[in-house]
């Protein structure tokens, strides 16, 4: 039997059996006819000749006919091959051309069963508000008590309230009608320098925060270094709000910590303030202590060395108090003027009796204190330290210290009543 005719090597698109395509452009619908006059299909004998010629090696003759045939077949291919390359650019065109309609049905296909079926979209106001505090609570690690936005060194700009405010109108106008998504900041310094664009954001948050009291964390890194103009800019925008700061956290470096105190103001709704532990104590630190005074609400303060010498501020309203050293006469010398402090860690003491006001003890010889909860770090404690003092109602107390320490003549009573 004799065997079948091969297909030969190109088959125009138009004659594939019975099927015909017909392929229009999408945007003035007319056909693509490239892709009936492609050219003529090869001669299959011509170019398998050409082949097994190649492969039976060198010095072969070729007839004058054979010749011409071949220099006829080259001169036309330039032309054929831009026909192909042309209706290959049709082709891929349309192609692209139909995924973006598709793609496009398919968006509207979703909208229109979101419109109907999305749950978070029939959500009473209230509770997407709830969700939304949430959401701004968190940081970008994922853990409760974050800031809503988080400028960090090292770290991508995280801006949970201004993204929310990008998903749709309603979204937006939500979440700039709730100043306290807005008001809880983690800021550096860095960051304004090495992506001044950051300012921006930040002055929306500020913005949107409206009279709304701030809780923020603020690095100052590189003082030196500084030579964006957004650094300043931006340290004088959360300067210029002190009176809205209610939680503020420093970083600064000693060789900044001057001049940062230089600029503090008033701060009438603070309420916790926690500065770095190495700031030593100075002028500076003094007279920052003396701006406290008139800081009415003022309940945690944690800080490095701190002393009653020099200052009369007034932490009467303290409850919780947390010092890398106190300077002074007795831990009972600096308790008698905190009398509603709940909480105290001092992690050293240094024994002065520089401007100590001993007034207080004509009266009962010591001080009873509401303290609850103590916690002592110190290598250098001595019985000096326990003097005048009784902690009646101390319930929780915590010593690291050498157990060479000489204090057994005065821990018995520190438990005693008046």
């Amino acid at each position: 039997m004799e065997a079948s005719s091969s297909l030969p090597a190109y088959t125009s698109l138009t004659a594939l059996g019975d099927i015909s395509f017909s392929l229009f452009c999408p945007n003035c619908l007319s056909k693509l006819d490239n892709l009936d006059n492609l050219g003529s299909p090869p001669v299959t004998g011509f170019h398998h000749s050409i082949a097994s010629r190649l492969r039976a090696g060198f010095n072969l003759p070729i007839s004058q006919g054979e010749l011409a045939q071949i220099n006829a077949f080259l001169t036309d291919v330039p032309e054929t091959r831009a026909r192909y390359d042309k209706a290959i650019e049709e082709t891929e065109y349309l192609l692209a051309s139909l995924k973006h309609a598709r793609d496009g049905l398919q968006r509207r296909s979703d909208n229109a069963r979101s419109l109907i079926s999305s749950h978070i979209r029939k959500l009473p106001l209230d509770v997407l508000n709830e969700i939304f505090t949430f959401c701004c609570s968190q940081d970008e690690d994922g853990d409760e008590d974050g800031y809503s936005l988080s400028l960090k060194k090292g770290s991508p700009i995280f801006c949970t309230t201004l993204k929310l405010s990008w998903v749709c109108s309603f979204w937006r106008a939500a979440v700039r009608c709730r100043p306290q998504l807005w008001s809880s900041l983690r800021l550096s310094t860095w960051v304004f320098q090495s992506k001044p664009e950051s300012f921006r954001i930040l002055s929306e948050y500020l913005a949107f925060s409206a009279n709304y009291p701030l809780n923020f964390r603020f690095a100052v890194e590189n003082v030196g270094l500084w030579s964006s103009p957004k650094v300043p800019e931006a340290t004088g925008a959360l300067l210029g709000n002190s009176m809205r700061w209610r939680r503020a956290t420093f970083k600064i470096p000693k060789t900044g910590a001057k001049q940062w105190f230089a600029y503090l103001g008033h701060f009438p709704v603070l309420e916790y303030l926690k500065l770095p532990d190495d700031i030593p104590w100075s002028d500076g630190l003094v007279e920052f202590f003396r701006t406290l005074s008139i800081c009415p609400r003022l309940q945690t303060f944690h800080g490095s060395h701190f002393s009653w010498s020099r200052h009369n501020a007034d932490f009467s309203h303290i409850t919780e108090l947390s010092l890398v050293s106190f300077i002074g006469k007795s831990l009972g010398h600096l308790l008698h003027r905190l009398p509603v402090l709940e909480s105290l860690t001092v992690k050293a003491f240094q024994l002065s009796e520089h401007d100590a006001d001993d007034t207080w003890l004509k009266r009962t010889g010591y001080h009873s204190s509401s303290l609850s909860k103590l916690s002592v770090t110190t290598w250098n404690l001595g019985p000096d330290a326990w003097r005048f003092v009784r902690l009646p109602r101390l319930t929780e107390i915590t010593l690291i210290t050498p157990v060479t320490a000489a204090f057994p003549d005065e821990m018995p009573s520190l438990h005693g009543t008046s």
